[in-house]
């Protein structure tokens, strides 16, 4: 009966992976090459660590400015390690070299230096496909026979050796638009998913970078993503 249960398991298992498959088509297109992304959006993003006894889930807004070197996140932040639901808002401003990280809840802040001594990933990411990056594939994300059901994608990978972390990322085909970026170090941070949905170019609110002014220099202690800030 034990065996019996074991396969029906695993051919479901098997059903469902070819469905998922034949969902993820290969299409071709010549002279595929890599490109940037707009240098300013918006999106809704989810985020994912898998790492064993530091699991999380992030749901939020992003914000995306290449051009003045900043970001800003707002997180909903399922943690393994923290007993509540956690809202936080982050702020990075690589030209000041600074993050500021505001909960939600308590509307207490932490101000920290942007880059710390024993990180090897230093520096403005970018959401453009690297030079020298591989072509992994084009696909068509959903069904091709359904009108607007689908979307055609270039998958990459790229290692950065400066940076000590490998990378795999997903793009429209159509003006380079991000859909997913993943990194892995074994090291340090592990495995992270991230995923980019309702993409709008530019930036709605330009004050969402501006840290509220009782922040400034404030050091209260804050936990976020397996990490207490002090």
């Amino acid at each position: 009966m034990q065996a019996m249960r074991l396969m029906t398991v695993s051919a479901a298992v098997a059903t469902a992976t070819a469905v998922m498959l034949a969902s993820l088509t290969t299409c071709s297109h010549a002279q595929v090459v890599p490109c940037d992304s707009p240098v300013q959006w918006e999106a809704g993003y989810a985020m994912f660590n898998p790492r064993e006894g530091h699991e999380f889930t992030v749901h939020g807004r992003y914000s995306y400015d290449k051009l003045n070197l900043r970001k800003r996140r707002y997180e909903e932040v399922d943690d393994i390690m923290h007993p509540d639901y956690q809202f936080l808002e982050v702020i990075e401003l690589f030209k000041d070299e600074k993050r500021y990280v505001i909960d939600m809840r308590t509307r207490l802040c932490h101000e920290e230096p942007l880059y710390h001594p024993d990180e090897k990933n230093n520096g403005f990411h970018d959401h453009d496909v690297p030079s020298g990056a591989r072509l992994d594939g084009v696909r068509v994300l959903g069904c091709k026979d359904v009108e607007q059901g689908y979307l055609n994608i270039s998958q990459w990978s790229y290692r950065y050796v400066d940076r000590q972390y490998n990378w795999a990322g997903s793009f429209t085909l159509d003006k380079c638009i991000p859909t997913r970026s993943d990194a892995f170090n074994s090291t340090t941070f592990g495995l992270i998913f991230e995923e980019f949905y309702d993409v709008v170019p530019g930036i709605s609110d330009p004050n969402v970078f501006i840290p509220p002014a009782q922040c400034i220099g404030q050091t209260n202690k804050i936990y976020r993503h397996g990490r207490t800030l002090r």
